[in-house]
């Protein structure tokens, strides 16, 4: 098959640039995957420390101090709101504008998982102050 000539016989750069765009787009991919796998593993740890939350709550329903009921209500807030951001951040999207995309998915992964340990913080706090009383 013939290929069009630049003047030297070759089109070495074409193929140069293509083989970059495949690699950088194969490169993107892979953090795209890798993100999605933290999110995916960032919704199994808000799961489960919502239900020891539910537990908690279920095991001492009338003996929690006002203290701990303010601490319990807001650790459900904060598990609720990393779900949120973190089941957001994981819908498909488009492989468009990679990545802005990929950026945008690991910021909504840190405050997912900032919001996670203070949930966590928050329950440890919780029944620190149950033992206490």
């Amino acid at each position: 098959m013939a290929r069009p000539d630049d003047g030297r016989g070759e089109l070495g750069s074409l193929e140069l640039i293509s083989r970059h765009v495949e690699r950088q787009l194969d490169l993107q991919w892979g953090h795209w995957d890798i993100i999605d796998g933290r999110l995916r593993l960032l919704l199994a740890f808000v799961g489960a420390v919502f239900v020891a939350v539910l537990a908690f709550i279920a095991n001492r329903a009338g003996d929690l101090a006002g203290a701990t009921v303010g601490l319990v209500v807001a650790a459900i807030l904060l598990l609720m709101l990393s779900g949120l951001i973190a089941g957001l951040a994981w819908l498909p999207r488009e492989f468009d504008d990679n990545q802005r995309r990929i950026d945008e998915k690991l910021a909504a992964f840190r405050y997912a998982a900032g919001g996670l340990a203070g949930a966590v913080f928050l329950m440890a706090i919780g029944a620190i102050v149950e033992l206490l009383k």
